[in-house]
């Protein structure tokens, strides 16, 4: 969340889409890892093997649309 908050700060004087884009990558980590995380580590405490694959999942494709959104953004920025 630290490095897409700065990162997205230092951009929007280049280009406020990767600036947004930046930040948008760094809203959803909050809620990730004060809800999901825990969440996943109690369906997998408690044995619940479907619930955590689903969750873990779900974490995994938050994971990949931050690297895809950061792509983007490397492309979006000027070399």
């Amino acid at each position: 969340m630290g490095s897409a908050t700065v990162a997205g700060l230092l951009a929007a004087h280049v280009n406020g889409h990767a600036a947004l884009i930046l930040g948008t990558i760094a809203l959803p980590t909050v809620p990730t890892r004060q809800f999901l995380m825990p969440a996943i580590n109690r369906a997998s405490d408690e044995g619940q093997r479907t619930g955590c694959v689903q969750l873990h999942g779900l974490s995994v494709g938050i994971t990949l649309a931050h690297i895809a959104a950061a792509g983007i953004v490397w492309v979006l920025l000027p070399n």
